[in-house]
Protein backbone atom coordinates (compact mmCIF):
# COMPACT_ATOMS: atom_id res chain seq x y z
CA UNK A 1 0.00 0.00 0.00
CA UNK A 2 1.15 3.31 -0.76
CA UNK A 3 1.49 5.78 1.90
CA UNK A 4 3.59 8.89 0.95
CA UNK A 5 0.78 11.71 0.54
CA UNK A 6 0.52 14.06 -2.13
CA UNK A 7 2.54 16.69 -2.16
CA UNK A 8 5.36 15.42 -0.61
CA UNK A 9 8.89 16.19 -1.65
CA UNK A 10 10.72 13.09 -2.60
CA UNK A 11 13.74 11.62 -4.55
CA UNK A 12 14.81 8.22 -6.50
CA UNK A 13 17.70 6.46 -5.36
CA UNK A 14 20.29 7.28 -7.86
CA UNK A 15 20.92 4.15 -8.81
CA UNK A 16 16.93 3.15 -9.38
CA UNK A 17 16.91 6.38 -11.12
CA UNK A 18 19.62 5.23 -13.99
CA UNK A 19 17.31 2.21 -14.59
CA UNK A 20 14.78 4.09 -16.34
CA UNK A 21 14.12 4.46 -19.64
CA UNK A 22 12.59 8.14 -19.39
CA UNK A 23 14.07 9.41 -16.56
CA UNK A 24 13.06 13.12 -15.49
CA UNK A 25 15.39 15.45 -15.66
CA UNK A 26 17.87 15.03 -12.40
CA UNK A 27 18.00 18.96 -11.24
CA UNK A 28 13.90 18.70 -10.91
CA UNK A 29 12.09 18.65 -7.86
CA UNK A 30 10.05 15.32 -7.53
CA UNK A 31 6.76 15.85 -6.19
CA UNK A 32 4.11 12.84 -4.83
CA UNK A 33 0.55 13.83 -7.28
CA UNK A 34 -1.12 10.93 -5.99
CA UNK A 35 -5.03 11.00 -5.32
CA UNK A 36 -6.40 9.72 -2.01
CA UNK A 37 -8.04 6.84 -3.25
CA UNK A 38 -5.05 5.44 -4.41
CA UNK A 39 -3.24 5.50 -1.05
CA UNK A 40 -6.27 3.20 0.34
CA UNK A 41 -5.33 0.60 -2.46
CA UNK A 42 -3.97 -2.42 -0.45
CA UNK A 43 -2.79 -4.67 -3.76
CA UNK A 44 -0.46 -1.64 -4.97
CA UNK A 45 2.56 -0.30 -3.47
CA UNK A 46 2.51 2.46 -6.37
CA UNK A 47 2.58 5.99 -6.24
CA UNK A 48 2.67 8.93 -8.71
CA UNK A 49 5.08 11.62 -9.45
CA UNK A 50 5.46 14.89 -11.23
CA UNK A 51 8.69 16.58 -11.71
CA UNK A 52 8.31 20.43 -11.58
CA UNK A 53 10.09 23.61 -12.97
CA UNK A 54 8.90 26.84 -12.54
CA UNK A 55 5.18 25.44 -11.56
CA UNK A 56 5.33 23.50 -14.55
CA UNK A 57 5.14 19.90 -14.86
CA UNK A 58 8.07 18.38 -16.75
CA UNK A 59 7.79 15.22 -16.00
CA UNK A 60 5.69 12.31 -14.80
CA UNK A 61 6.28 8.52 -13.79
CA UNK A 62 4.28 5.86 -12.05
CA UNK A 63 6.59 4.05 -8.85
CA UNK A 64 6.85 2.25 -6.32
CA UNK A 65 7.91 3.78 -3.14
CA UNK A 66 11.00 2.70 -2.96
CA UNK A 67 12.40 6.44 -2.63
CA UNK A 68 14.08 9.27 -0.80
CA UNK A 69 11.45 11.59 1.97
CA UNK A 70 12.72 14.75 1.68
CA UNK A 71 10.22 16.62 3.08
CA UNK A 72 6.42 16.73 3.53
CA UNK A 73 3.91 17.83 1.89
CA UNK A 74 4.26 21.35 -0.13
CA UNK A 75 1.67 23.18 -0.85
CA UNK A 76 -0.34 23.65 -2.92
CA UNK A 77 -0.55 19.75 -3.85
CA UNK A 78 0.81 19.02 -7.81
CA UNK A 79 -1.97 17.02 -9.17
CA UNK A 80 -3.68 20.02 -10.24
CA UNK A 81 -0.69 21.37 -12.03
CA UNK A 82 -0.64 17.41 -13.90
CA UNK A 83 -4.65 17.58 -14.52
CA UNK A 84 -3.88 21.20 -16.24
CA UNK A 85 -1.97 19.42 -19.06
CA UNK A 86 -4.59 16.40 -19.84
CA UNK A 87 -7.26 16.73 -22.48
CA UNK A 88 -4.91 18.66 -24.21
CA UNK A 89 -2.60 18.17 -27.60
CA UNK A 90 -2.36 17.00 -31.03
CA UNK A 91 -1.80 13.12 -30.05
CA UNK A 92 -4.73 13.15 -27.85
CA UNK A 93 -6.40 9.66 -28.02
CA UNK A 94 -3.62 8.01 -29.85
CA UNK A 95 -2.44 4.42 -28.96
CA UNK A 96 1.22 4.39 -29.10
CA UNK A 97 3.51 1.51 -27.08
CA UNK A 98 6.84 3.76 -25.90
CA UNK A 99 8.56 0.15 -24.87
CA UNK A 100 9.80 -0.82 -21.68
CA UNK A 101 10.08 1.59 -19.11
CA UNK A 102 13.09 0.40 -17.48
CA UNK A 103 16.19 -0.24 -19.21
CA UNK A 104 17.80 -3.69 -20.37
CA UNK A 105 19.02 -5.70 -17.56
CA UNK A 106 17.30 -3.70 -15.21
CA UNK A 107 16.14 -5.25 -11.59
CA UNK A 108 14.83 -4.42 -8.47
CA UNK A 109 13.56 -3.16 -6.25
CA UNK A 110 12.68 -0.36 -8.95
CA UNK A 111 8.92 -1.32 -9.62
CA UNK A 112 6.84 0.40 -12.53
CA UNK A 113 4.28 -2.30 -12.90
CA UNK A 114 3.23 -1.89 -16.04
CA UNK A 115 6.66 -2.09 -18.34
CA UNK A 116 7.12 -4.25 -21.05
CA UNK A 117 8.21 -3.71 -24.71
CA UNK A 118 4.49 -4.37 -26.05
CA UNK A 119 2.07 -2.84 -24.13
CA UNK A 120 -0.52 -0.40 -25.60
CA UNK A 121 -1.11 2.96 -23.74
CA UNK A 122 -2.86 5.46 -24.65
CA UNK A 123 -2.45 9.56 -24.78
CA UNK A 124 -4.51 11.80 -22.55
CA UNK A 125 -2.48 14.61 -22.18
CA UNK A 126 0.59 16.97 -23.35
CA UNK A 127 3.42 18.47 -21.23
CA UNK A 128 4.87 22.05 -22.07
CA UNK A 129 8.04 20.51 -23.45
CA UNK A 130 6.25 18.08 -25.76
CA UNK A 131 6.20 15.03 -23.77
CA UNK A 132 3.06 13.23 -24.12
CA UNK A 133 0.84 11.82 -20.64
CA UNK A 134 -0.14 8.34 -21.54
CA UNK A 135 -1.68 5.50 -19.46
CA UNK A 136 -1.00 1.66 -19.53
CA UNK A 137 -3.89 -0.70 -20.77
CA UNK A 138 -4.36 -3.60 -18.79
CA UNK A 139 -6.05 -6.96 -18.59
CA UNK A 140 -9.08 -6.87 -16.46
CA UNK A 141 -9.15 -8.49 -13.35
CA UNK A 142 -10.08 -12.16 -12.61
CA UNK A 143 -11.97 -10.99 -9.42
CA UNK A 144 -14.07 -7.92 -10.21
CA UNK A 145 -14.26 -6.82 -6.95
CA UNK A 146 -10.49 -5.89 -7.04
CA UNK A 147 -11.35 -3.14 -9.71
CA UNK A 148 -10.94 0.43 -8.78
CA UNK A 149 -13.69 3.04 -9.89
CA UNK A 150 -10.29 4.69 -11.32
CA UNK A 151 -9.65 1.77 -13.34
CA UNK A 152 -12.44 2.59 -16.31
CA UNK A 153 -12.93 -0.53 -19.04
CA UNK A 154 -12.71 -0.05 -22.72
CA UNK A 155 -14.49 -2.57 -24.66
CA UNK A 156 -12.27 -3.84 -27.77
CA UNK A 157 -13.89 -1.73 -30.03
CA UNK A 158 -13.35 1.55 -28.67
CA UNK A 159 -10.08 0.21 -29.03
CA UNK A 160 -9.11 0.54 -32.85
CA UNK A 161 -5.81 -0.83 -33.40
CA UNK A 162 -4.37 -4.89 -34.26
CA UNK A 163 -5.23 -6.91 -31.37
CA UNK A 164 -7.05 -4.80 -29.10
CA UNK A 165 -9.12 -6.51 -26.25
CA UNK A 166 -11.51 -5.23 -23.67
CA UNK A 167 -8.68 -3.43 -21.54
CA UNK A 168 -8.95 -1.41 -17.82
CA UNK A 169 -7.13 2.17 -18.26
CA UNK A 170 -4.44 2.93 -15.26
CA UNK A 171 -5.11 6.32 -14.77
CA UNK A 172 -3.04 6.01 -11.19
CA UNK A 173 -0.10 5.50 -13.49
CA UNK A 174 0.40 8.92 -15.54
CA UNK A 175 4.33 8.71 -17.58
CA UNK A 176 5.56 11.55 -19.76
CA UNK A 177 7.09 9.75 -22.86
CA UNK A 178 8.82 10.60 -25.91
CA UNK A 179 6.08 11.54 -29.00
CA UNK A 180 6.00 8.23 -31.82
CA UNK A 181 4.50 6.63 -34.16
CA UNK A 182 0.13 5.99 -33.20
CA UNK A 183 -0.62 2.86 -33.78
CA UNK A 184 -4.10 2.84 -33.39
CA UNK A 185 -6.76 5.41 -32.10
CA UNK A 186 -9.41 5.79 -29.07
CA UNK A 187 -12.81 5.67 -30.73
CA UNK A 188 -15.35 8.63 -30.45
CA UNK A 189 -17.39 6.48 -27.59
CA UNK A 190 -14.11 5.36 -26.31
CA UNK A 191 -13.18 8.86 -25.90
CA UNK A 192 -15.97 10.39 -24.15
CA UNK A 193 -16.13 7.99 -21.52
CA UNK A 194 -12.31 8.24 -21.00
CA UNK A 195 -12.80 11.86 -20.88
CA UNK A 196 -15.62 11.33 -18.35
CA UNK A 197 -13.16 9.48 -15.89
CA UNK A 198 -10.27 11.40 -16.65
CA UNK A 199 -12.56 14.59 -15.15
CA UNK A 200 -13.54 12.52 -12.49
CA UNK A 201 -10.11 11.39 -10.93
CA UNK A 202 -8.03 14.50 -11.74
CA UNK A 203 -8.93 17.88 -10.08
CA UNK A 204 -10.08 20.13 -13.11
CA UNK A 205 -11.82 22.23 -11.03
Amino acid sequence: MATIPAGASVEFIPEEQAKLTFPPPSSSALLVAIHDDALKAPYSIHTQLVATHRSAVIWAGGVGEDLVLRSQVVEPTPRPLLAARLLIGSHLWSTVKPGSLTLPGATRPLSTIYDGDNRPWIVIGELVNGLLLAVPLNEPPEWPQRRQWYTPVLKEEALVFPGSKDSLVELAHVWSIPPGAAVGVLSRNGQDQLKRAIRAYFPFD
